[in-house]
């Protein structure tokens, strides 16, 4: 890969905190690590806000703008439109892999250890990608999401 330039400006609050690369300012920077050790290149990880998801199978992705435009400053190519297939048929959960599923799902916690039931994150938390109340509801609010798939999926499947 080859070399960038990189500018970081930091204020006390991080509030008017900036990063371009290249001249390109990256919108939705979460963080960033910047590592510059003796007899090594400088290496600067930047954390954008986006949540990591594995599918096994199909899926639609969709990048938001800001995001994008982060991606294309830092020399991502998106897809040209129309380039993906349309995605096939959804089918149906076999009884076993409904199971397995439940299983899994049961192994989480319903509750955050400190807020209980209410583990959705606070509307001005998700302007930083926080996912649930707390590190403890990460837990709980991901299995009450993957049961609301769940319920999705089974009834648009029986229907």
């Amino acid at each position: 890969m080859a070399p960038r330039t990189a500018r970081i400006h930091l204020d006390r609050t991080g509030y008017g905190s900036s990063l371009e690369v290249d001249g390109q300012r990256l919108p939705g920077v979460r963080g960033i690590n910047l590592d510059a050790s003796a007899r090594h290149t400088p290496r600067l990880v930047v954390d954008l806000l986006m949540h990591e998801i594995e599918v096994d199978g199909e899926m639609t992705v969709s990048v938001p703008d800001k995001t994008r435009e982060a991606l294309v400053a830092l020399g991502w190519t998106p897809p040209a439109e129309g380039d993906a297939d349309e995605p096939s048929e959804e089918r149906a959960l076999t009884s076993e892999e409904r199971a397995l599923i439940h299983a899994a799902l049961r192994t989480l916690p319903t509750e955050c250890r400190y807020h209980g039931a209410n583990t959705e994150p606070e509307p001005r938390d998700r302007l930083y990608g926080r996912e649930a109340c707390c590190d403890t509801g990460i837990a709980a609010q991901r299995r009450k999401l993957a049961e609301q798939a769940l319920l999705t999926h089974t009834a648009r499947s029986s229907s």
